[in-house]
């Protein structure tokens, strides 16, 4: 019984770790019509590693977009799509417990 009590624990300790994190947040959108972007990649990585996403998912079909970073840091991001402009940025966390709301990002389309 000490056993289970033991691994129950390093269980529960090790799904709190894992469910802790920063928040980041937002809608991907045309920039003329003002309507959900859907199924953007989205990828983010942090500064100092560029070229190793530490994120890389999609929008939903509303163009909205959620994820949780387990790090403080600044980070980078990018989002793109087929025919679209890509939007680029940074963002820092510094509290793992924040919610990083990046708002409505207006995505181009690529006249090139």
């Amino acid at each position: 019984m000490k056993h289970f009590t033991i691994s129950l624990l390093f269980l529960l300790a090790g799904m709190s770790a894992w469910a802790e994190g920063a928040i980041v947040k937002g809608q991907v959108v045309d920039s003329e019509t003002g309507l959900g972007e859907p199924y953007a990649t989205f990828k983010i990585w942090k500064e100092d590693k560029v070229g190793t996403p530490v994120i890389l998912t999609i929008t939903d079909e509303d163009g909205n977009f959620e994820a949780t970073l387990s790090d403080r840091g600044t980070y980078s991001l990018e989002i793109s799509a087929l025919g679209r402009k890509p939007i680029h940025g940074s963002f820092a966390v510094v509290d793992l417990s924040e919610t990083i709301d990046l708002g409505i990002l207006p995505m181009e389309d690529d006249a090139e």
